[in-house]
């Protein structure tokens, strides 16, 4: 190989490596933004909005018995109501300081990657048909099972 064509990858893996260095030997660098105000708001609003398209989305994918599409619209929905979790969990708006922001964030990424991977399998396998029997349910059942969760994750971080 040549290496012309090294030159890219190698610069990619040092560079971020090379920042985190300077920035852990000069603290001054590393500025701190703290801004649990936008957070909040930016992340809730967006998270919603991207509900409403995916859930928009999925019953455009039951109308025309397309199970892959819902299941798009499924990974989406998990990502989204998650990150809903998380922007509505930030400490000090709704609920003090607790687990849902960290939990959160990569359980969503979690849930819509196991999505993504039913939408990869082939339409002939024994899950893949079982779900597309019971489409009908399968879209408001999980956004409510998801909204269910978050509410009591919310109200237990209360007591």
């Amino acid at each position: 190989m040549r290496l012309r064509s090294l030159t890219g990858p190698i610069v990619a893996v040092l560079l971020p490596i090379i920042c985190f260095v300077m920035l852990r030997r000069q603290p001054s660098w590393d500025n701190s933004f703290v801004a649990p105000r936008g957070h909040f708001y930016i992340v809730s609003f967006v998270a919603l909005l991207a509900v409403v398209i995916a859930f928009t989305v999925g019953t455009a994918g039951r109308r025309v018995r397309n199970i892959k599409v819902s299941f798009l619209a499924l990974s989406f929905i998990s990502l989204a109501e998650m990150f809903m979790i998380h922007g509505l969990s930030t400490p000090d708006f709704l609920l003090h300081a607790n687990h849902l922001p960290g939990i959160s964030a990569p359980l969503s990424v979690l849930m819509a990657t196991f999505w993504l991977w039913l939408s990869s399998l082939p339409s002939d396998y024994r899950l893949i048909g079982y779900l597309s029997r019971h489409e009908k349910y399968l879209l408001p059942v999980w956004a409510l099972t998801l909204g269910a969760v978050g509410a009591f994750s919310a109200v237990s971080s209360i007591i």
